[in-house]
């Protein structure tokens, strides 16, 4: 045997003792990657199916009463530093309707894209947490990443799935459908329910989008009362059976509200309520109302970036109303019913 056929038999060995220990490496960061991922999607998906903390009891209920008629008679006044989270707020996408809540699609387009570039989405449900975390209610430590921001839309305009889902998909931004039943353009149930199987986190904002702060003309309180459990209530369990998930939020309609909104909301299980305006979400906000910025027609991309960047001022225009005379009558009116549960 020569010396290149014999450097070439010791050789193999080693190349394939070589090779084994890279594909051993290689399997090994596959298997790490995978697990990344696992992991990854596990948090996600503990983040987009909010946890069920459940109804509260009518004491705690009426505590949220008593601390949102404090706040609006002497609003907390603004921290150092503190952390200002958008919560965007959009309802249509489409080229056509040119009314006060419509971006087009190209504009859309471009701000989901800027925000993925520019800016961490998180969920409502990170949020909510979040906020609890810091006003003491949960013993869970929540942290945010550096530039948080929240998507939310409202209604259920068909162009939220034909336009607004598709664009979402593609830059993989977490996002919140707060669906009203009867709408008049509606999304079919069976495209909602292809919606949420995608793991969209889908909340309620009512069964027909009302004026939740007082009757309506020529209704008696009893049948508001009525209603107003069917709205919230029947909102939730209707949702619920799309889902699959926990419905525990809630948009209010036209941004209105009242101690007894509240207090029933609450009672069936609703953890957080948004208003419709009002600017950023911070560590004092009310999880009554908490602060949303609506995105409307004529956004220039530079109001865009100031919006997100927190440097817009924004005011919160809606207030409640308080509508009950007293704790006992609150009491009775808000007791969940047993059809909506």
């Amino acid at each position: 045997m020569n010396r290149l056929t014999l450097g070439a038999a010791l050789a193999l060995p080693l190349l394939l003792v070589v090779c084994l220990l890279v594909a051993i490496r290689r399997d090994s960061a596959e298997t790490r990657s995978q697990d990344q991922v696992q992991s990854q999607q596990g948090a996600q998906k503990e983040t987009l199916v909010a946890r069920a903390i459940g109804p509260l009891t009518f004491e705690q209920a009426w505590a949220r009463v008593v601390q949102e008629k404090a706040r609006q008679s002497a609003p907390p006044p603004p921290q150092k530093d503190e952390i200002r989270i958008p919560v965007l707020c959009y309802h249509r996408i489409d080229n056509v309707r040119g009314d006060f809540y419509h971006t087009t699609r190209e504009m859309f387009e471009w701000q989901m894209k800027w925000l993925a570039e520019n800016a961490d989405v998180i969920s409502s449900a990170l949020l909510v947490d979040w906020v609890r975390y810091r006003q003491g209610l949960s013993d869970k430590a929540v942290t945010l990443p550096s530039r948080p921001v929240v998507i939310h839309f409202d209604d259920n305009y068909r162009s939220v799935h034909e336009v607004a889902w598709p664009i979402l998909k593609r830059y993989k931004l977490p996002w919140t459908f707060f669906v009203y039943r009867h709408h008049h353009q509606p999304i079919s149930e069976q495209n909602l329910r292809a919606i949420a199987a995608s793991g969209v986190d889908i909340q309620a904002h009512s069964m027909t989008h009302p004026w939740f702060h007082k009757p309506a003309r020529g209704q008696s309180m009893q049948d508001y009362i009525r209603e107003m459990h069917w709205q919230v209530g029947g909102c939730k369990k209707y949702l619920e059976g799309i889902s699959g998930r926990p419905v525990n939020q809630f948009a209010w309609p036209f941004g209105t509200y009242s101690d007894l909104s509240i207090v029933l909301a609450a009672r069936y299980g609703f953890v957080a309520m948004y208003a419709a305006d009002g600017g950023y979400v911070t560590a004092g906000s009310s999880l009554s109302s908490l602060e949303r910025v609506l995105v409307t027609k004529g956004w220039t991309q530079e109001y865009f970036k100031n919006v997100v960047s927190g440097k817009a001022r924004l005011e919160k225009v809606f207030k409640p109303a308080w509508i009950l005379p007293d704790r006992e009558q609150a009491r009775k009116a808000t007791e969940p019913r047993k059809d909506y549960l």
